[in-house]
Order: C-alpha cells, then structure tokens, then sequence
C-alpha cells in the first residue's frame, strides 16, 4: 500500500526513481520525475495503454516501482532515432540483458524489458513502449514470473495470446519471436507448470504467422535434463553471461532466418539504459 504521509506525489516518485535505477541514472530521470505524479498516484498515466478493462490487468499498489520503470522507458522510447529498432520486450531476462547491442552488431536493438513484470503487464504497457519503435521485429520473453506466483499455465497462455494478438493487430507483417520460459534452478517447484505452459505456447505459435517459438531451455540443461546452474547468476533465476550467449545463438538464428538484416554501423543504436 502507499502510505499517507505528508511527502509530495513528485517526492514519492523521486525516491522510488532512486530506488529502481540508482543514484548515477537518478540524474537522468529528474527531468520527469515530477510528472510521474499522476502515473503513481493516480493511474492517469494507464489512459494509453490498451489492455481490456479487467481488473485483471489492472496494476496493484505493490508494482508502483514497476509503473515508474516503464515511464523511464517510455521517456527513453521518445527518442526519435529509435523507431524501425528490433524490440527485446518482457520482464528481467530481458531487463538484464546488458550485452544486447554488442550480442547483435550493426542492427537496431532496444531493450524494453522491466523487471518483474509478468504477461499481464507486457499487454497493460506494450501500447506506450512498442508504438514509439514502430518494431521491426519483436522478442519476446515474459511469463516465468506469472507461473511462479501461481497463475495456472492455461491462464498464462490465455494472456500470451492477448498480447500476441495485440502485437500483430498493430505490427501486421513483423516477425514475432517468443522465447520459452527457462528452467530456473531457483523455481523447480514451478518446472511442472513451466512445462504444461512452453507446450501451449508451442503448439500456438505453431498456428501463427510470422512467429516462432524459440525453445532456449533446451540449450539451459544438461544430459539428465537437469538445469545447468553455471548459466545462472547467484540467486539461479536470471542468466549470467555465459546463459545470455545461449539466447545470442538462438536469437541470432531467428533475427537471420527473418532477413532482419544489420543496418551500416553509423545507424547502430544501443539498448536504452535505464537503470541497473
């Protein structure tokens, strides 16, 4: 919950922006801070997005942090030079994906991930953050987070295909890639569900045009099928460098077999910092 206190909205968003991106990207934000007020306060800032009007993907009071990363984004997004990039869109994978430019040379990426963000709220925020791209391409790795806050893999698929359909209303003739949800040696209590869901999500994209289903968990485990922990970082849920060269390789593959071709070094745009 927020508390009440006698602290300004702009004050509450200023420490929270602090809070998320860390004094050193904190400078960069004080520019807008203060008109995060209505975003954090209020939910005015939702008025563009275009998921349906459900509670259900309504954001709660708990991922006011999340609504302040996606107006840092969107804020990001705004530049001009961005537009026609490949977006990397979803929750921390890709959030942490920091090698993102140097993994792909000479083509246009961004990486528009936020952390903990779940499928829910790819589509509550993918109108704000996706349309000032105007994408070539699309990859896309959200998911994990819902399963393992116990949403039910037929419900989780149910919002993949919202956003996929979403994405192909507004983007008609893009490619589209969704990256399976990982085995995290962190969340093996989930693995059941990660499995039930990575099946329907294959068998769905399957169906689609333009749209692939990239299987990295394949590459993430060993011969016994057990998770292979030196791809994970310490808290073995997010990748560390050597599980993002797993991605670089099948990601490359598709960006390749889509024709997604690198643009001259000059027009080379890098990730969108916002945050460590």
């Amino acid at each position: 919950m927020i508390s009440q206190s006698t602290s300004s909205p702009s004050s509450f968003a200023t420490r929270w922006s602090a809070r998320v991106f860390g004094a050193g990207t904190f400078s960069r934000t004080r520019i807008w801070a203060a008109g995060l007020s209505a975003l954090v306060v209020c939910g005015q800032g939702f008025s563009q997005g275009t998921a349906p009007d459900s509670d259900a993907f309504a954001p709660t009071a708990p991922e006011i942090p999340l609504a302040v990363e996606v107006a840092a984004l969107e804020h990001a997004h705004s530049d001009p030079t961005l537009a026609g990039s490949i977006a990397f869109y979803g929750s921390s994978s890709i959030r942490l994906w920091k090698s993102l430019a140097a993994d792909f040379p000479g083509c246009r990426v961004v990486n528009c991930g936020f952390g903990g963000s779940r499928l829910s709220d790819c589509l509550l925020y993918a109108k704000r953050l996706l349309a000032p791209l105007r994408p070539a391409g699309i990859v896309i790795y959200a998911g994990e987070n819902d399963l393992a806050n116990g949403v039910e893999p037929e419900q989780a698929m149910s919002n993949l295909q919202s956003l996929l359909k979403f994405v192909r209303a507004n983007y008609p003739k893009i490619p589209i890639a969704y990256l399976s949800v990982k085995p995290s040696p962190g969340r093996k209590k989930n693995f059941a569900s990660f499995r039930r869901f990575n099946h329907l999500a294959e068998d769905y994209l399957k169906t689609q045009s333009d749209a692939q289903f990239i299987n990295i968990g394949a590459e993430l485990v060993d011969s016994r099928d057990q998770p292979r922990t030196e791809l994970f970082q310490s808290d073995q849920i997010h990748l560390n460098r050597a599980g993002y060269d797993v991605l670089r390789k099948a990601v490359g593959r598709f960006l390749a077999n889509e024709g997604l071709r690198p643009v001259p070094p000059a027009a080379v745009v890098a990730s969108a910092k916002v945050g460590s």
